[in-house]
């Protein structure tokens, strides 16, 4: 009989772990029946999932309020499907807002849950810990300090890497991506990955846009990288003042790039990785804004500054995102050889502390002893 899984995964890159963790579970269980909310993780599998993964995608404190009665009928569908379809587990993978709420009615049904890339309490004012504990029965995080902060707790958790690191995809040769982009010889390339979502782009695109003209004038060719989903209209603006607008994989442009200016966000993890120095960006609406820094207490927002465990890389936030000091740190990662030294130097240490290759295989070998003890509970 093959395993059965109710699944969660509510946004773009936890969709991609998802797909890798349970393809790595099928080489250890074999066939999976699997149902839930997810993208092409579940539509691959001939599962339709349920809800559109758009409709998920949300961003910001007001923009949940709006939408709080869509997210209430939603779980509660969630919870009829567990019922009748009877799971062995619940993975949730990330998008904490949603997925706690459901563990905790889950476990109410006796269904076991676990959580793949766990909520980042850590840098919340309020301690959210004893919360999980009730709701999780195992935890596996991408992050080492977060194993024993949820061990502290009374979670079971185990550290298991970050799947960033495992089989990243081929990038096409650097001189093929530059040329595609017009970049002649003796010239730079500036990434600009402005985020995921319309509002995002929206807030964080302009800046980046004016504070690099200067740059566009003097030889650097910026290129905005674009989300399929979002169509061409809200990078118009940019490709009309003269930015390349790259329709590729975002990480194939970061690491054909001389310097990148990426919101905050995974991808400012996954450009780190490959070396790239970069600053952090970001901007949201005045009511978000304030909102987080009430209930944030760490003083860096990127995640790659988080992974590597200081603040090197420059963070432009809110009121900072500002033309001026877009084009002051541009010039620093692209021209200052001290700057682009010492980020290179912060940046090389960052595979071994993530964990190195491997973290789906052992998140997958995780989940498989967990459910093997499900089933006796003996073992």
């Amino acid at each position: 009989m093959p395993v059965r899984l109710f699944v969660v995964a509510g946004e773009a890159s936890g969709d991609r772990h998802l797909g890798g963790l349970l393809d790595a579970l099928e080489r250890r269980l074999g066939p999976l029946e699997v149902r839930g909310l997810g993208g092409e993780s579940l539509r691959r599998r001939g599962v339709k999932p349920l809800a559109d993964p758009g409709d998920l995608d949300v961003l910001g404190f007001t923009a949940v309020l709006g939408r709080l009665p869509f997210f209430r009928r939603l779980l509660n569908r969630c919870l009829d499907e567990i019922r009748t379809f009877a799971p062995q587990a619940v993975i949730l993978v990330d998008y904490p807002g949603f997925n706690l709420r459901l563990a905790r009615r889950v476990r109410r049904l006796g269904v076991p849950v676990l959580y793949y890339i766990a909520p980042q309490v850590w840098a919340w004012r309020r301690d959210r810990r004893p919360g999980i504990a009730r709701a999780v029965d195992r935890l596996l995080v991408v992050f080492p300090f977060e194993e024993p902060l949820f061990r502290a707790a009374g979670i079971s958790t185990a550290f298991v890497g970050h799947p960033l690191l495992d089989a990243p995809p081929a990038d096409p040769p650097r001189v093929d991506l530059r040329r595609r982009l017009g970049v002649t010889e003796g010239d730079s390339l500036l990434a600009v990955l402005p985020g995921s979502r319309a509002q995002e782009v929206g807030a964080i695109l302009p800046p980046l846009v004016a504070g690099t003209e200067a740059l566009r004038g003097e030889g650097v060719r910026v290129a905005v990288s674009r989300t399929p989903r979002l169509g061409r209209k809200p990078y118009e603006a940019a490709t009309e003042r003269g930015c390349a607008l790259w329709e590729g994989s975002a990480a194939a442009l970061v690491a054909g790039a001389d310097a990148a200016l990426v919101a905050s966000g995974t991808a400012t993890l996954e450009t780190g990785l490959r070396g790239t120095p970069l600053a952090v960006v970001y901007r949201t609406g005045w009511l978000n804004w304030h909102l987080a820094r009430l209930l944030v207490r760490i003083r860096t927002v990127g995640l790659v500054n988080i992974a590597a465990g200081g603040t090197r890389v420059p963070e432009l936030l809110q009121g900072d995102l500002t033309p001026e000091a877009v084009e002051r740190i541009a010039r620093r990662l692209l021209f200052d050889a001290t700057e682009r030294r010492e980020q290179s130097d912060y940046l090389a240490g960052l595979s071994d502390r993530l964990g190195g290759s491997g973290a789906v295989e052992r998140a997958a070998d995780e989940v498989a002893a967990f459910l093997e003890e499900a089933r006796d509970p003996a073992l």
